[in-house]
């Protein structure tokens, strides 16, 4: 079978860029494991794997690339996703950041919102003033407004509030 033999093939690569990585290796690291990914591109555990090597080898770039393919695999931890997302957020990969923060939003869930849902669509906000699409960031800003002023069905309480909004004087200023 072809597909299982990728797929040994693929775990393989990734056990040996694993070893790269503990080592410090990290260009021996992206070449296994970017082997592995070729071979089972569905594979997320070797496209986190992937993004964070990247990022320890200041490889920006493939740190987007990798960051925006773990977007585009269905399914996925989305609190790992999430996690992934905050810290392409603060090395300044804000549009494979939005990516993911996307997908995490987009995620099944329950029926009412949860209150992570206010906080990442804050950081979406943020993000996409920063990348200069404000319609998407005056989107995310009206929902997470509207969930400050109608705490009773957002589920947001004072203490939450003020977490969420912990200087809201800039966010208030960018909402408009």
């Amino acid at each position: 079978n072809l597909i299982g033999r990728d797929r040994a093939e693929a775990k393989a690569l990734f056990g040996a860029g694993r070893i790269a990585e503990r080592r410090k290796d990290y260009a021996a690291a992206l070449r296994k494991s970017h082997r592995a990914i070729r071979r089972d591109p569905g594979a997320t555990g070797v496209l986190v794997s992937l993004l964070q090597v990247a990022l320890r080898a200041g490889r920006t770039a493939e740190a987007d690339r990798y960051g925006r393919k773990l977007a585009d695999v269905p399914g996925g931890d989305v609190f790992l996703l999430s996690r992934i997302a905050m810290r392409l957020a603060e090395q300044g990969h804000w549009e494979a950041a939005a990516k993911i923060y996307e997908k995490v939003l987009a995620a099944p869930g329950g029926e009412k919102p949860a209150v992570t849902d206010f906080v990442i669509r804050l950081e979406l906000a943020k993000l996409y003033h920063l990348l200069d699409q404000d319609d998407k960031s005056a989107e995310h800003f009206a929902r997470v407004l509207e969930a400050m002023k109608h705490p009773e069905q957002s589920g947001l309480d004072d203490r939450l509030r003020k977490e969420l909004l912990n200087d809201p004087a800039p966010i208030y200023r960018l909402a408009g």
